[in-house]
């Protein structure tokens, strides 16, 4: 950890090892073993897509996941909100589908494929600019080491999503049977079995949004993991006055967010489920689930954003604590100078100047950042922050539309 006063501007030789390090970081490899990418990517390619290729991948999984049983639902059911039978949930009412399938599974899938350029461009950046200082050697072991754990974790979140996805539908199972004939899964088939809609609900939704969400929270801790290794071995160079007022850290910040708006679009998920519990059992949205469910959403929200965050503040907080340190040993030795002269009288007008100029400069750090964000920052995680609020709005409303509690 040192300041930015130590680098000598227009040093060839320092730009040239931050340009190799920066490069270093540019090759670091997240993809390995990822069937994801492997699909979705094209072959050796490990950057992000553009925006149009982020459309079509969100196009692809909409059409898969919502739009197939869509079809099933058109031909079999009554195209209007309620179907023939005597089904109180009918699919395009159904906004917890709809919120898995229109929001969550293909922001997961996006989120994923964009998280493998997210993260080195960011280490690239801080290294460019000499905020996270190192060896070129050392960047490339800290890629090739990545690139294992990255490997082994893409691998065991594979199957853990399949086994989670088994798990959840196991566990959905007997509340669907219990709710035999009033939702889209059930009506017109047999006691104790499911339509054609059912199977598709478990195949084409349940399991692609499990094995998505595994996948997405183990790269999560194996990026979490990165970042304290990046802070643990580089020299975290603080830039008081960077014109990113974070430190010349905020590009840490978009990780964050990156993670933040995942857990915001669960959160939209769970709002949907509620309001369809509400549509079937007639319980008020706002049950002791709904409480359960906002209190651990309050938690894992900010906790997603925050935990990228932590090496790296770590290093602020340091910094800016020796910075005053340092001005408060040279206050109290001034002070001391001073209080031994003033019996006398020979204080000069000089040394009192001093005194609030080292004052000044004290003021002046203690409003230096200790977390790599700034306003801005802020206003984007709250914006994402309360937007699960909205869907509890809109089920209560279509609640009321369709004739529930």
């Amino acid at each position: 950890m040192r300041r930015d006063s130590t680098e000598r501007e227009g040093d060839p030789y320092q730009q040239a090892s931050r340009e190799a390090v920066s490069e270093a970081f540019s090759e670091l490899d997240t993809t390995r073993r990822s069937l994801i990418h492997a699909v979705c990517l094209p072959r050796g390619y490990r950057g992000g897509l553009t925006a149009a290729g982020y459309l079509v991948a969100y196009f692809v999984t909409v059409c898969i996941t919502y739009g197939i049983p869509a079809v099933w639902a058109l031909l079999t059911q009554d195209v209007l909100l309620k179907p023939r039978g005597a089904a109180t949930l009918p699919y395009f009412l159904d906004l917890n589908i709809a919120a898995m399938c229109l929001v969550s599974t293909p922001l997961l899938l996006i989120l994923i494929l964009r998280e493998s350029q997210l993260i080195p461009k960011t280490l690239a950046q801080l290294a460019g600019e000499g905020v996270v200082v190192g060896s070129k050697t050392g960047a490339v072991s800290l890629s090739v080491e990545a690139k294992e754990w990255f490997g082994k974790a893409n691998v065991l979140s594979q199957i853990a999503g399949v086994a989670l996805a088994a798990i959840m539908a196991g566990l959905w199972y007997p509340v669907g049977m219990s709710l035999h004939g009033q939702t889209w899964q059930t009506i017109g088939a047999p006691a104790n079995s499911l339509n054609t809609g059912g199977w598709l609900f478990i195949f084409l939704q349940v399991g692609p949004f499990f094995f998505l969400l595994a996948q997405f929270l183990s790269r999560e801790i194996a990026t979490v993991i990165l970042l304290h290794r990046v802070a643990a071995r580089c020299e975290v160079t603080i830039k008081p006055l960077h014109p990113d007022r974070a430190g010349g850290l905020k590009p840490v910040s978009r990780i964050g967010l990156h993670y933040q708006g995942m857990v915001a679009a669960i959160g939209i998920h769970v709002g949907a489920l509620l309001g369809a519990l509400n549509l079937v059992s007639g319980r008020p949205f706002y049950s002791f689930i709904g409480v359960l469910a906002l209190v651990a959403y309050s938690i894992l929200a900010p906790l997603s954003f925050m935990l990228p965050l932590v090496p790296f503040r770590r290093h602020m907080v340091r910094a800016k604590h020796a910075d005053l340190q340092r001005i408060a040993q040279r206050f109290e030795v001034e002070l001391d100078r001073i209080l031994a002269r003033i019996d006398s009288g020979d204080v000069s007008g000089e040394e009192l100047d001093r005194l609030r100029q080292i004052r000044g400069i004290h003021d002046t750090v203690a409003e230096f950042p200790e977390w790599p964000f700034d306003v801005s920052t802020l206003r984007k995680l709250g914006a994402t922050f309360i937007t699960p609020a909205l869907s509890l709005l809109l089920s209560w409303l279509l609640g009321r539309f369709a004739g529930g509690p």
